[in-house]
């Protein structure tokens, strides 16, 4: 059923001053009313009953406007939150005897559970939402011995604790950063439902740590393709995802999304070539690019059983178990730089591409970049990477 609100505003005059009255505000919902008085009090010749506004006091009439525009803002909250809605209830909400969500974790959960309705969002973004929220439960109830914490008590200081916190609990600076964008989304809620009247983060400044992404030379990556890996199949899968990205700069996420229908054959000048038509998971970009032997390879290994079931062209693996694996693989085969999956992107960019003479514009489109400027950090990390080729070839001339 529709729900009909109507507000009027009207002078309620009092027994000491018969010359001035106080403004009152009545709510109709569905013919039901409610009716709240105001801070303000103005005399009564200068109330307009037309415009129901002071005909002198721009003070008066914005204290006015912004208790209007929050009864609107309360009925839209509610209405998103399919909660009832009643004259009564709005009133109650006016004047803090009910509140949308007075408690931290109480409003943190309700926003997930409206987040996970979101069809524009992805799982991997609504599994990011819930694991900040497991890190600020934990905190909240290890460092306020409660079960849950008033909002108003979402200070400066919450946030200065909560970054130590998620610090000693092992995490890097940059991961810390992306928990605490997370919820600075959600503080941004809550100062927009009226829960927070400022946000803590004012003075609260993110600094990401530069983080040295070093890739795979074209020794190392030949290493880790030939290597057995002790015979490790979970090893080996790991390997085959990692360097199916050396070769196509897929991202984790849009590699593990890859199915058959998203391979094309292209006419190219008469010869076909198989090419990955996909929208990145990411920016939501269409990307297109060729399909190189080693990772048509890579797609062959793993025509199975599994594929028919699941659809996917790689076999699945969390990003935590790949990074985790990666590790290993790296000491296994003697490679001394970090592996996470994201290197991948790297080696393809620098190794694969720029160091074959690909041109940056093309290896922009290859990246699925909307700017060549993206591209230009890959530009500078094969530069770094020259000086290391220069080195080696300082020992054979």
């Amino acid at each position: 059923m529709e729900t009909k609100m109507s507000l009027k505003f009207f002078l309620k005059e009092g027994k000491n001053n018969p010359e001035r009255a106080k403004i009152n505000l009545r709510i109709i919902v569905n013919r039901q009313k409610a009716e709240i008085a105001t801070s303000c009090s103005i005399p009564l010749t200068d109330w307009d009953e037309h415009k129901q506004r002071s005909r002198t006091s721009q003070q008066v009439n914005m204290e006015l406007n912004k208790l209007e525009t929050k009864v609107l803002q309360l009925k839209n909250i509610l209405e998103y939150e399919e909660r009832p809605i009643s004259a009564r209830i709005l009133m109650d909400m006016l004047t803090q005897k009910e509140t949308l969500h007075s408690t931290l974790l109480a409003f943190y959960q309700k926003f997930i559970d409206h987040t996970s309705e979101n069809p524009e969002l992805s799982p991997e973004t609504i599994s990011l939402y819930k694991q900040t929220y497991g890190y600020v439960e934990r905190f909240t109830k290890e460092t306020y011995k409660a079960p849950d914490i008033p909002m108003k008590q979402l200070d400066y200081n919450f946030v200065i604790r909560l970054d130590q916190y998620l610090l000693k609990k092992g995490l890097k600076r940059n991961t810390v950063n992306k928990h605490h964008s997370r919820f600075r989304t959600l503080v941004n809620r809550a100062i927009y439902e009226g829960g927070l009247d400022k946000t803590p983060y004012q003075n609260f400044t993110l600094r990401n740590e530069k983080v040295d992404r070093k890739p795979l030379s074209k020794k190392e990556l030949k290493l880790l393709t030939e290597h057995e890996l002790g015979g490790n199949r979970s090893l080996q899968i790991v390997r085959d995802i990692f360097v199916f990205s050396c070769y196509t700069a897929l991202r984790y996420q849009d590699g593990q999304d890859l199915e058959m229908k998203h391979i094309e054959l292209r006419d190219n000048n008469q010869k076909f070539k198989k090419f990955i038509c996909i929208k990145q998971h990411k920016t939501g970009g269409d990307l297109e690019i060729p399909i190189l032997a080693p990772a048509q390879v890579i797609i062959d290994r793993y025509d199975n059983e599994e594929r028919k079931i699941t659809g996917k062209i790689l076999p699945r693996f969390s990003n935590q178990k790949i990074n985790a694996y990666l590790k290993v693989i790296a000491d296994l085969v003697g490679i001394k730089k970090t592996l996470t999956h994201h290197v991948a992107r790297h080696t393809c960019a620098t190794t694969v591409l720029l160091a074959n003479n690909v041109p940056l514009k093309v290896v922009s489109k290859w990246l699925g970049h909307s700017s060549i400027r993206q591209t230009e950090v890959y530009a500078k990390v094969y530069t770094d990477y020259m000086g290391e080729i220069a080195d080696e070839l300082e020992g054979k001339i």
